[in-house]
């Protein structure tokens, strides 16, 4: 945290800078800082400039601290990982076959392994969600785990199976896991057989993208900057 705010403090007018950045450093020293502390050194910055300096000014020292914000908040969000596997469809000749001409009892297919009682088992399993399993009641908790599965086609013969999660090693698990319940589910079927394509892959972090985050803040930060000094720019009475 310390860091952050040293950062902070350089989006400080430069007279403020000479003036008391020596005391300010000494005075970070000797505390430990919390999340409330930057965002007030944060606030000052801003009013600072709010009252003081050019529409140029402004807009470079607003969209420096949007950039600041975003990037700091990004630290804040869990890391997501996610593993990706394929399957094919093969008919009872061994020829691949189309998946589309088999939507609906794919559908069907999918729906019994989203259900309330596959995702249960998948969860105690693989001891998923503990933190929110603890005070968000079950339901709940299988919308996340839904919202963070894609079964989707990915071409006509394939099917995509992934999860993200932010522990990378259940994040490959528990593709695994679906694998094995599509395919599981799928053995009483005569019309197609689901085969895999390609294992679970090893994980990749997704999520939070850093710099997509930071080039947002960006963004708002200028936007804001632009906003404010022209709500605030000098206005000329004309007599007539």
């Amino acid at each position: 945290m310390k860091w952050l705010i040293r950062l902070t403090v350089c989006l400080y007018p430069a007279s403020w800078r000479h003036r008391y950045r020596t005391e300010f450093d000494a005075l970070l020293e000797d505390i430990t800082p919390h999340g409330r502390d930057f965002l007030d050194v944060f606030k000052g910055a801003l009013e600072m400039h709010m009252t003081t300096g050019t529409l140029g000014k402004h807009v470079a020292v607003f969209g420096l601290a949007g950039a600041l914000l975003a990037a700091a908040l990004s630290f804040t969000l869990r890391d997501k990982y996610i593993s990706v596997a394929l399957l094919t469809m093969q008919n009872a000749a061994g020829q691949a076959g189309a998946l589309e001409a088999n939507r609906t009892e794919l559908e069907q297919l999918v729906h019994r392994v989203l259900d309330r009682d596959s995702l249960t088992g998948i969860i105690e399993k693989q001891h998923l969600y503990e933190r929110e399993r603890a005070d968000t009641p079950l339901e709940s908790v299988l919308d996340r785990m839904r919202s963070d599965i894609t079964i989707r086609l990915k071409s006509r013969t394939a099917l995509e199976v992934s999860f993200a999660y932010p522990d990378a090693a259940r994040a490959q698990n528990v593709t695994s896991d679906l694998l094995g319940k599509l395919i599981g589910e799928n053995v009483a079927s005569t019309s197609a057989i689901l085969q895999v394509n390609a294992p679970p892959s090893m994980p990749l972090k997704f999520w939070p993208n850093r710099r997509v985050l930071t080039s947002l803040g960006l963004g708002a930060g200028l936007l804001m900057g632009l906003v404010l000094a022209w709500v605030r720019r000098p206005k000329i009475n004309e007599q007539f």
